[in-house]
């Protein structure tokens, strides 16, 4: 078999395959089959190929259609996580505008109990009352500083210091 004839058959089997062959010519080329068995294992071989192509371009496919699922849902996951930040800064947003105390806490505390009320466990223990008021005091002191009312602060901690002194 001279390759001119190799290379028209092959272009014959490709047409045939590929269902560009009128009713003769696929007579005329089933009938070179039977002539040429080797003509035959060419189509077999061609016919196989196209086949393991064609399922590997499936499996391709198929591959190309998960990752794309899985870039989809990435991109949820993404987006919701900034949603949920998002909602999660402006609740915290929301609370600290909308519901802030106009005073503190600590103030209102320190104003409704009386010094004398106030009681620490190192009292409990000692019998005397002097350091009650100057541990309220000193509290009061440290509250303000924290409040950053820091001249009322120095200005408690100033009379402590002083007051103390004199009492020695």
């Amino acid at each position: 078999m001279k390759n001119s004839e190799i290379v028209e058959d092959s272009k014959q089997i490709d047409s045939y395959l590929k269902g560009k062959l009128d009713r003769n010519a696929i007579d005329n080329l089933w009938v070179s089959f039977l002539r040429n068995p080797v003509l035959y294992d060419y189509f077999e071989i061609e016919l196989h190929l196209r086949s393991m192509i064609l399922k590997s371009q499936k499996k391709k496919d198929h591959a190309e259609k998960i990752a794309a699922g899985r870039r989809i849902w990435r991109r949820r996951v993404a987006y919701l996580s900034v949603a949920a930040v998002l909602l999660f800064v402006t609740l915290i947003s929301i609370n600290q505008f909308l519901f802030k105390h106009t005073t503190d806490i600590d103030q209102i505390a320190l104003s409704i109990i009386e010094p004398g009320e106030m009681v620490a466990g190192s009292i409990f223990r000692s019998e005397e009352n002097s350091g009650l008021i100057l541990e309220v005091e000193l509290n009061r002191a440290i509250a303000e500083a924290f409040n950053q009312q820091y001249e009322s602060s120095i200005y408690r901690l100033n009379t402590l210091i002083h007051d103390e002194l004199t009492e020695k």
